[in-house]
């Protein structure tokens, strides 16, 4: 069983990734002279990593939304059994 607050954790231990993959230090390693595939480094780094934050965004949100149903039903069928 997941503690309730443990999304909320997550999406702040997310949010400090982000600020530390998009901090101009870590910028400054990516902006170089160099393309990928005719894109230049610096762009394909930073919608990559804007990509997975998202991503990452939505695996948490949606992980929690069905814990979040798996325990209501939980609790709903505990109450039926009691009323029978």
């Amino acid at each position: 069983m997941t503690r309730p607050n443990a999304a909320g954790e997550r999406l702040f231990v997310l949010f400090l990734l982000g600020v530390f993959l998009l901090n101009p230090p870590m910028l400054s390693i990516f902006d170089v002279p160099r393309q990928v595939f005719g894109i230049p480094l610096l762009y394909l780094y930073l919608f990559t990593c804007w990509g997975a934050l998202l991503s990452l965004v939505a695996f948490i949100i949606e992980k929690g939304n069905r814990a979040a149903k798996t325990a209501e039903s939980r609790g709903e069928a505990a109450n039926d059994d009691r009323t029978v």
